[in-house]
């Protein structure tokens, strides 16, 4: 079962200028940030697995490509490998 939402139509994001990919695993929060970042013009992406949402974006799975990945402050369940971060 894939675990990411789409908060906008592909329609809609012709007009925003990026996209991002929000993970969260706290859905009331992942909701909160997304109305935020909508409200500021991106396309967002939310996934509330992080595993899944990581082997999504490793392997192109989204329908546009992502130009900022955002996670919550606290990732305890989720070793993210250094390839998959900026500095990597």
């Amino acid at each position: 079962m894939q675990r990411f939402v789409l908060i906008f139509s592909l329609e809609q994001q012709t007009l925003m200028t990026d996209t991002l990919l929000l993970i969260d695993d706290n859905a009331v929060q992942a909701a909160t940030r997304q109305t935020i970042l909508k409200r500021a013009g991106y396309f967002v992406i939310a996934a509330l697995n992080p595993e899944r949402a990581l082997a999504q974006f490793q392997s192109d799975e989204f329908p546009v490509e992502v130009q900022l990945v955002i996670t919550d402050h606290i990732r305890n369940e989720c070793a993210v490998p250094p390839e998959a971060t900026a500095a990597g």
